[in-house]
């Protein structure tokens, strides 16, 4: 239920982020050593890393949240979490030539 969202690394990104003194703080992923992505023994670990990579990216709601969504809004209580399915992070690669 809810609780499954908080494990989602696509929900994380759009809907925690540190807030002080009036400030909304985000996320900022950085990525050191990018060009060690392509160096992976199997071009499996890569492909599910770019597919990783375009998941977090994408404004478009992931199947497995949509389903807990869709889950928690046929509950008894119908009560959904408050959600922004737009990125609100930034990201850093660092790739050395």
């Amino acid at each position: 239920t809810a609780k499954s969202l908080t494990g989602s690394v696509w929900w994380l990104l759009r809907n925690f982020a540190l807030e002080r003194f009036a400030a909304r703080y985000g996320f900022v992923l950085v990525f050191d050593q990018f060009e060690e992505v392509f160096t992976q023994p199997t071009q499996e670990w890569t492909d599910s890393f770019f597919k990783w990579l375009e998941e977090i990216n994408s404004n478009n709601c992931p199947e497995s949240i949509c389903a807990v969504l869709e889950r928690l809004s046929e509950s008894d209580d119908g009560i959904l979490p408050d959600y922004n399915s737009h990125r609100s992070f930034k990201e850093i690669i660092s790739m050395r030539s």
